[in-house]
């Protein structure tokens, strides 16, 4: 590991966790300045420019690396991290490519996707627990706060009503989306309170991960009318480990962490580096229906996404990409 090598690594952001470093010699500082020993990396989660100076000052020697989890970095900030970062770390080749034109070196610019944040107990359980035969038709789930097309949920539920007769909508939001709503406008709230109030849909409070899966063992179709710009979507590939059937938009680098196993509606600009961008939503609805229709006819394409989020992003698999950059550093 890499306490045997005595590279040692910290890391400043506003994280909570960082999961990928749990296995190696690591600790999470509030304050960077603080450090009084020598590290070999600092891993930033968030930028810091007010401190680079004041850092290279005192870490001459440390290498700086920024993870990031957006797509295209601020133009007019790429001096200070092309001055204060060693490399710049990016969760999707599509973030990667949106920043390449910005640095003279693109060697700086690194991918190393994200990961399945299950731990190996649950990971080994439903790998090996044959999903696919205990799912319920018409059991539609929702992970991911207000950003990922939560408001468009009040456009699809009742449309979804003229195609299919009767079904359930799980949604697994962040805390401070739960009901009563504190969202940004009044308007907004009344988007939310409007979509807990149809009689499909369940919120489901302060879910950890292991009852958030309990929750999806059957349900078969997973939703995101995601028209934000994202740049990997981790609930993608836990729903796609859980063997629900993806429908999603062909939003930024969605396409990339769902391959061919998601259904895709077009979005009006899926590349554009706004926020947010437009949807067919009566494609979208349409796309559910004929997933949940189809969904028990295709065990075989079901179980190979899941064998697809188990080889490709298993934190294992990732942490060795993690290894393999510090150590051949």
């Amino acid at each position: 590991n890499l306490a045997k090598n005595k590279i040692k690594i910290t890391h400043y952001g506003v994280r909570e966790k960082e999961y990928i470093l749990d296995n190696v010699n690591y600790r999470k500082i509030d304050n960077i300045l603080s450090i009084e020993e020598d590290y070999e990396f600092i891993i930033f989660t968030a930028l810091a420019n007010d401190l680079s100076y004041k850092m290279k000052e005192k870490f001459k020697k440390t290498k700086f690396v920024l993870w990031t989890h957006g797509n295209r970095l601020n133009s007019n900030e790429i001096n200070n991290i092309d001055h204060l970062f060693n490399n710049i770390i990016f969760v999707s080749d599509y973030a990667r490519k949106k920043n390449i034109d910005l640095f003279d070196n693109e060697n700086k610019l690194i991918t190393i996707k994200n990961f399945l944040v299950f731990d190996d107990d649950m990971i080994n359980k439903y790998y090996d627990l044959d999903l696919f035969n205990l799912k319920d038709n018409n059991i539609i789930s929702y992970i991911g706060n207000v950003s990922k097309g939560l408001y468009n949920l009040n456009y699809i539920i009742p449309n979804l009503r003229k195609h299919i007769k009767k079904f359930k909508v799980q949604i697994f939001s962040e805390p401070h989306f739960y009901l009563p709503a504190k969202s940004n406008t009044v308007s907004e709230d009344k988007i939310l309170l409007n979509i807990s109030n149809f009689d499909e849909v369940i919120f489901f409070k302060k879910t950890g991960k292991e009852e958030m899966c309990n929750l999806l063992e059957k349900s078969n179709i997973f939703i995101s009318p995601n028209t934000f710009n994202e740049s990997f979507c981790l609930s993608l590939i836990e729903a796609m480990f859980m063997e629900l059937k993806c429908v999603t938009t062909n939003r930024s680098a969605i396409p990339e962490t769902a391959n061919k196993y998601a259904v895709y509606t077009p979005t009006l600009n899926p590349t554009d580096d706004n926020k947010q961008t437009e949807i067919n939503l009566d494609q979208f609805i349409e796309n559910i229906y004929i997933a949940n229709e189809n969904y028990f006819k295709h065990e075989k394409e079901i179980k190979e996404q899941k064998q697809y989020v188990f080889n490709k992003y298993h934190p294992k698999k990732i942490l060795k990409k993690w290894l393999d950059f510090f150590t051949n550093y």
